[in-house]
């Protein structure tokens, strides 16, 4: 996949805008009760669905790989099912393919979490406000976030996902694309570029996606999601939740998303500042690390924002990404800041 397709600017006053970039880091800031980080999320999933046919095969592969006290990372996980590499491993009982789907739908059930939950969190004020200046400036959000913080700060803004997600979406029971348009230049454009629990594909086209249908659901997502005894390849419903693991593969093909992948790419190119806020640039996420990499990113002011970990330094998580932003010829200004998510913008001008 290739990102470098000139786009008209999408600013009416271009590198006047603000572009931020959002990671699970986010989320957890947000409301670490409720959104898990990717080292822990499949743990939390398997502790909130204990019953013995919640997932069996899924967490029989997983006491089969993995120590009880070993950390399990969703994206190492799901690369391991998606290529199928244990397809033929004595006592399956299940092909890895449809495990990937259990695991897709054991991570969605985590972070379904209801609107009431997300309103009623002390920080949500402090996400109105941000997100409010956002929207009248028309800046813009890139994130690897599936969850839906953010769309219920936007919903009372009255913000259009039609338009707003800059994707071409199907709606369920209506058998015509709603071609995206644009949105108003002082409305926020959020990108999701690894889709989103409210977006849909139907079973069949997880492994064939290129041409299929993306469809949006306006309605509250947990109506398709009940019956997680059995996982969703065995449901009754036709849709599951369309999100994408950072790997890399035929996740990405569907024309719609890579197109997503662009509108990111020139919205980088034209910003007057780029804010990354929570997220790590791991390692596995080699599409996202070349679009950053891609994208003629010049004399912007950058900032990494992100709280340390215990085993992190300051110099190398500040290396990692100066790799990418900077050199003698582009002139960026990179400024990496150890702080919590919700704490920067506390104190960001945009929201005091």
């Amino acid at each position: 996949m290739s990102f470098a397709i000139p786009l008209v600017p999408f600013a009416e006053n271009p590198y006047s805008m603000d572009t931020y970039i959002l990671g699970a880091g986010f989320s957890y800031s947000f409301a670490q009760d409720l959104f898990p980080l990717t080292d822990t999320l499949v743990r939390i999933g398997i502790e909130k669905f204990p019953h013995p046919k919640s997932y069996s095969s899924l967490k029989e592969l997983i006491s089969r790989m993995f120590s009880d006290s070993e950390s399990i990372n969703f994206e190492n996980l799901a690369t391991f099912l998606l290529n199928d590499p244990l397809k033929n491993i004595t006592g399956n009982s299940l092909k890895n393919s449809e495990i990937y789907l259990d695991l897709i739908g054991l991570v969605a059930n985590v972070l379904k979490v209801e609107p009431s939950a997300i309103k009623s969190s002390p920080r949500f004020l402090l996400l109105q406000k941000w997100i409010s200046k956002l929207n009248e400036r028309g800046d813009s959000i890139i994130t690897f976030n599936y969850d839906l913080i953010l769309e219920q700060v936007l919903v009372e803004l009255k913000w259009n996902p039609l338009t707003g997600y800059c994707m071409d979406f199907y709606i369920p029971g209506l058998d015509r694309q709603i071609p995206w348009v644009e949105p108003k230049a002082n409305q926020i454009k959020y990108l999701k570029l690894h889709g989103s629990l409210n977006w849909q594909m139907e079973k069949d086209a997880f492994y064939d996606v290129s041409e299929k249908r993306i469809y949006f659901s306006a309605n509250n997502v947990s109506n398709y999601w009940n019956n997680y005894f059995q996982g969703y390849y065995r449901e009754k419903y036709s849709y599951y939740p369309y999100i994408i693991p950072p790997l890399i593969g035929k996740k990405y093909e569907n024309k719609s998303i890579q197109r997503l992948w662009h509108i990111s790419q020139s919205l980088l190119e034209n910003s007057k500042r780029i804010f990354i806020i929570g997220y790590s640039l791991p390692e596995s996420d080699v599409i996202a690390e070349y679009m950053l990499r891609d994208a003629n990113i010049s004399d912007k002011e950058i900032k990494i924002v992100r709280k340390l970990g215990q085993n992190e330094s300051k110099s190398d998580v500040e290396n990692r990404f100066k790799r990418i932003f900077f050199s003698e010829s582009n002139n960026n200004r990179i400024e990496f800041v150890d702080m919590d998510a919700m704490e920067f913008i506390q104190g960001l001008e945009l929201v005091s």
